[in-house]
């Protein structure tokens, strides 16, 4: 082609196809507009036009090309369902939707389309009609493992663990791969109390993606529901940048006071949203010796917060091991 002065009609057309096969998306989207310069309004065109703007983000032009080739194939449903998907990613989800379901009525079966109008229906909380398909195309036998784990997500966000686990796990027999699975299977675990099941799939996580941090949070919280603390502490100290207070409170409660009250005082602004670390840095701070700091620090989240019980009772505790039973009893 590039040998050629001038190219006709069909040759454009050759020309821009080859370009497109050949990833060239910018350069053929050029060849079909000069294409449609001797075939005005070929919807077949416009359609490819929208393909290129579609693989190069152009996401509103590629709306547009296929708006003008759905002028003249508006029931077209390859076409429209790539409508649809162009629509989803500028997240006009109506209108996604309605594409999607226009291209239902003519092909009412397509799993592909099926699936993509349940993805909508939950983007746009209608959980029941999406859940209502999603049991559809899971019923067949023929689902495939991202089908279930779309299923379990739902489930979960509906706070059913029980059923949400059980599409993670269908998801798992299909593809033990699936690491996106197993966390889900983790995250209902979690939520069922199941903490030894749990622990035994983020180990096997972390294992495998050691650099996900939200791995590791989840791990070490499971850890702190299992009562091992030190375990915790190590799963945290793969993230020490998001985590800094958790770990001042298991270094509390694992005896380490130097640490703990090294951490929590760096981290003052946290003390009164979290008692449980306001408690873990006082206490740190008598064993070390610091009962004053210790005093001192409680007594002004007292001042702060005159009516919160916990203060008090940390308050009142703290004055009886500085043998101050009197001001104990008064607090």
């Amino acid at each position: 082609f590039a040998r050629l002065d001038t190219l006709a009609p069909d040759q454009h057309l050759l020309h821009a196809d080859a370009l497109f096969h050949t990833g060239r998306y910018d350069r053929a989207e050029g060849a079909y507009l000069a294409y449609l310069d001797d075939v005005d309004g070929d919807p077949v065109i416009w359609k490819k036009i929208g393909d290129c703007r579609f693989f190069m983000g152009r996401y509103d032009e590629a709306i547009t090309a296929y708006e003008r080739a759905l002028e003249s194939t508006p029931d077209d449903p390859i076409l429209l369902e790539l409508y649809g998907d162009a629509l989803l990613e500028v997240l006009r989800r109506e209108e996604a939707y309605t594409a999607f379901e226009h291209a239902l009525l003519a092909s009412p079966d397509n799993p592909a389309l099926l699936v993509k109008t349940a993805d909508t229906l939950a983007l746009l909380n209608r959980e029941t009609e999406a859940l209502a398909l999603y049991d559809r195309l899971t019923l067949g036998g023929d689902a495939d493992a991202s089908l279930w784990r779309r299923r379990g997500n739902l489930l979960e966000k509906l706070e059913r663990y029980d059923p949400a686990l059980t599409s993670f796990e269908e998801a798992l027999r299909l593809d033990p791969t699936d690491s996106v699975s197993m966390l889900g299977s983790a995250r209902c675990l979690i939520s069922l109390s199941r903490f030894e099941e749990a622990h035994g799939i983020l180990s096997t996580l972390v294992s495998e993606i050691p650099g996900d941090p939200r791995i590791w949070h989840m791990l070490g919280t499971v850890l702190e529901s299992l009562h091992r603390p030190d375990e915790a502490l190590l799963a945290y100290e793969h993230i020490p940048d998001e985590t800094p207070v958790q770990r001042g409170i298991l270094l509390f409660e694992s005896g380490r006071h130097d640490e703990a009250f090294s951490l929590l005082s760096s981290n003052p602004d946290k003390l009164s949203s979290r008692p449980e670390a306001l408690k873990a840095l006082s206490k740190s701070s008598m064993a070390i010796g610091m009962e004053d700091e210790a005093l001192a620090l409680v007594g002004q989240q007292v001042d702060e917060m005159t009516n919160d019980s916990g203060t008090l009772l940390l308050y009142a505790e703290l004055l009886a091991s500085a043998s101050r039973p009197d001001d104990a009893l008064a607090a």
